[in-house]
């Protein structure tokens, strides 16, 4: 139970981290924000799926 409980605490700053980096690299990149366009939701999408595989991967990996 406490493996589970670190890796989604990883997975979590990791899904946090690679979401703000891409909002941040969208904005640099095109010059204008990604609020409430479709490109929010499809970074958001990326960040979710990153951190998911960051969980499935340390959960793998820790035991």
């Amino acid at each position: 139970m406490k493996i589970n409980a670190i890796a989604l605490i990883i997975s979590t700053v990791v899904g946090i981290l690679s979401t703000r980096i891409l909002f941040t690299f969208h904005d640099n990149m095109l010059g204008k924000s990604a609020l409430f366009d479709t490109d929010m939701y499809v970074i958001l999408l990326i960040g979710a799926l990153i951190q998911y595989l960051v969980y499935y991967y340390l959960k793998k990996v820790i035991k």
